[in-house]
């Protein structure tokens, strides 16, 4: 964020050591999503960040009150709060995001999920930002079926405030993994980041 020259470069250990300058920063991306008509989805560091961290930033994109940080974007051309379709809460947490057990991960998730919020007042009800729970990369159902039993047990804290799940009372599960029938799904497919395919993926669950 802020001036290019001023960003701090730093190195992405994750392709290649390479030097990673910031130039396309947060306000670069959201222009661009909004150039394509596309709906932004942005995935908060689960894995070397903080909750701190993470809450600022969205802070940063979505807040429509005069907070330092809403003024901050607004000093940076971009005076009206972006929306945020999809938040997604750490990014392959089984291995390269933190390689963390799935009752780690939940606990974690649980965390973020309470504190970093949507403050875009225009992204209420239908168009309220969803949030994406880390997915397994294997068959393996044992990652999906912890982030499952955990919502099924959550407490006011995970839907706090304005940025809240779905309607379906789910959290949405990443893409690298299907549903598993264990769970009472009557279908399973791969889950894009899509509403209408997450959507219609809700309706098959037994209640």
């Amino acid at each position: 964020m802020g001036p290019r020259d001023k960003r701090p470069a730093t190195v992405n250990s994750a392709w290649g050591d390479v030097i990673d300058t910031n130039a396309f920063g947060t306000d670069e991306f959201m222009d661009f999503i909004q150039q394509i008509g596309s709906t932004p989805y942005v995935s908060i560091n689960l894995g070397s960040g903080t909750p701190q961290e993470a809450a600022e930033w969205l802070e940063y994109m979505t807040a429509a009150a005069p907070t330092a940080l809403a003024k901050e974007r607004a000093a940076n051309g971009h005076p009206v709060p972006y929306k945020v379709g999809f938040l997604g809460l750490g990014n392959e947490s089984w291995d390269c995001g933190g390689a963390m057990t799935p009752d780690y991960y939940v606990s974690l998730m649980k965390v973020y999920s309470r504190f970093v919020l949507n403050m875009n007042p225009a992204q209420r009800g239908k168009d309220q930002m969803l949030k994406i729970a880390v997915g397994p990369g294997t068959p393996d159902t044992e990652w999906t079926e912890a982030v499952m039993k955990a919502w099924k047990k959550h407490t006011w804290a995970w839907t706090s405030t304005a940025s809240r799940f779905t309607g379906t009372q789910f959290p949405t599960v990443g893409h690298h993994q299907r549903i598993p029938k264990s769970l009472g799904w009557t279908t399973t497919r791969r889950l894009s980041n899509r509403r209408s395919s997450w959507m219609s993926s809700c309706a098959s669950r037994k209640p």
